[in-house]
């Protein structure tokens, strides 16, 4: 390494107090991004940086070329069916961003090609950056109506997001921009009014706003605020259509309201906030026409357990799907005739498919038993629920992994079963998932817990019996690494 000297901040102290306790910061000072002698310690510390690591400098470019190599970088994702269109993604050779994509949904299951006639672009991102040294596009809401599209874009990172809206059918778009929003957005069912969320000066979501489409921004109607530090605030749009779902969460206490997606005015509370329950909230019209509230809950259930509501009748819960102890319930989606969990089991996130029935009953009895697991071939593998937007579709798309398998994206006939592999990423560079074997370990912690490990490793390490999977007969190096904090899990992928 070369004679490098690393930069040291001067101290400049200053005392801070918070709740009648007094601290002093040293480095309070280097808050300040408009400060120069801010700027001037930050380009020391690049400078240092680059100096220190100048002796790798060779292999850094040889890492990264063997990573680009293997990479597909022209490519498409696959297709999601919304409405009589077909959306999807492109990405290019040489640029960073990805261009969005829609064409036309025709009579064909699924297109045959991509590069035929037809193609829309949604929003390229690439256009949109070019000027910028920095651009991230942290909205992209096409409206139900498919006749606009909310971009909300950042330029500067400080993820605060500059809201605006590109016609997508030839007329005129709104030309309002509404500033300092954050991540979560959503439209009415009318398509003439669009609720998002903004942001405190900690980055905190904690207001909710609605704006009427052509009207001078300033004159939107605050819905809801959060006072609570602690609490962050979120919007989504139910799949039916019929409700915008406001979720209030903190670490671990939740609050639900919602809004009529017709009539937007006035919030109702879904599920009260209770010290140390959490819960999310989807909504179901049922075969029959009944609308329901359907709820994943850990109020008296570790693991979590679902419940349902008929709408209207608040705080009227009956459990639908129990705890079961082991396999923790991590959410619901609900479609026209299925329910789908995301679950964990053993360690591993997985999707179980639960039908319906058509009567004034639709979960009826043993809904659990009904349902079925869509399972993977391999152990260990993570299987979890892709885009689906349309409520009434008669599949639901699938993204599945595992350590030696690239992620596919597959469609599940909810009547059959039936798979249908639509898009598998492809590794370029001659791999070979059959040079490979992945196994799960079961580590005993301290307090007696089983961790499950995942392994993956060369064919040719083989244990005493030549079988694949067992421990390697002798030492062998291991790159190992773990998390744990915040229910974090960090899941077997490629």
């Amino acid at each position: 390494m070369p004679d490098a000297v690393p930069p040291v901040a001067p101290r400049r102290p200053i005392e801070l107090t918070h709740f009648d306790d007094v601290r002093v910061d040293d480095y309070h000072w280097l808050r300040d991004r408009e400060d120069p002698a801010v700027l001037a310690y930050l380009t020391a510390e690049n400078e240092f940086a680059a100096a220190a690591l100048s002796e790798t400098a060779a292999l850094e470019s040889t890492i990264y070329d063997e990573i680009v190599s293997r990479i597909v970088e022209t490519d498409v994702t696959a297709a999601v069916r919304w409405g009589q269109w077909w959306y999807y993604e492109r990405t290019f050779e040489g640029r960073n961003y990805p261009r969005h994509c829609r064409r036309p949904r025709g009579t064909e299951a699924y297109p045959d090609s991509f590069d035929a006639p037809g193609e829309e672009v949604v929003l390229d991102e690439n256009e949109l950056a070019e000027g910028h040294d920095f651009c991230s596009v942290g909205v992209l809401s096409v409206s139900p109506d498919h006749r606009l599209v909310a971009i909300g874009v950042d330029f500067d990172g400080d993820e605060r997001h500059a809201l605006s809206f590109r016609s997508l059918d030839g007329s005129d778009a709104p030309s309002e921009v509404i500033g300092d929003v954050g991540y979560s957005v959503e439209w009415t069912a009318d398509c003439s009014t669009i609720l998002y969320v903004r942001v405190d000066d900690a980055w905190r979501p904690h207001e909710l706003w609605r704006h009427e489409l052509g009207t001078d921004p300033a004159d939107d109607v605050l819905v809801f605020a959060e006072p609570d530090e602690r609490f962050r605030v979120g919007i989504s749009r139910s799949r039916d259509g019929a409700a915008l779902i406001v979720h209030v969460s903190s670490s671990m206490t939740t609050e639900v309201l919602a809004l009529d997606a017709t009539s937007p005015l006035e919030l109702e509370v879904v599920w009260p906030r209770r010290p140390g329950v959490e819960c999310a909230i989807e909504h179901l019209t049922a075969p029959d026409g009944q609308r329901w509230w359907l709820a994943v809950t850990n109020d008296d259930a570790l693991d979590f357990r679902v419940l349902a509501a008929v709408r209207g009748r608040l705080l009227s819960f009956d459990e639908i799907v129990p705890e079961r102890p082991g396999t923790r319930i991590d959410g619901i989606d609900a479609f026209a005739t299925h329910l789908a969990l995301s679950e964990r089991l053993d360690g591993c996130a997985s999707v179980r498919l639960l039908p319906l029935l058509g009567d004034a009953d639709p979960f009826g009895e043993d809904l659990l038993g009904r349902g079925t697991v869509v399972d993977s071939d391999e152990v260990p593998a993570t299987t979890v629920l892709g885009a689906t937007p349309e409520f009434d579709s008669r599949s639901v798309r699938i993204v599945q992994t595992t350590l030696v398998t690239p992620f596919s994206s597959i469609d599940v006939e909810l009547a059959t079963g039936s798979r249908t592999v639509r898009k598998r990423q492809e590794v370029q560079g001659g791999y070979d998932p059959e040079r490979f074997v992945s196994t799960r370990l079961w580590v005993t912690a301290r307090d007696g817990v089983q961790v499950p490990v995942s392994i993956v490793h060369r064919c040719d390490l083989l244990g005493a019996t030549g079988t694949p999977g067992d421990a390697p007969s002798s030492p062998r190096p291991l790159l190992l690494y773990g998390y744990g904090a915040y229910e974090v899990s960090i899941d077997p992928t490629f």
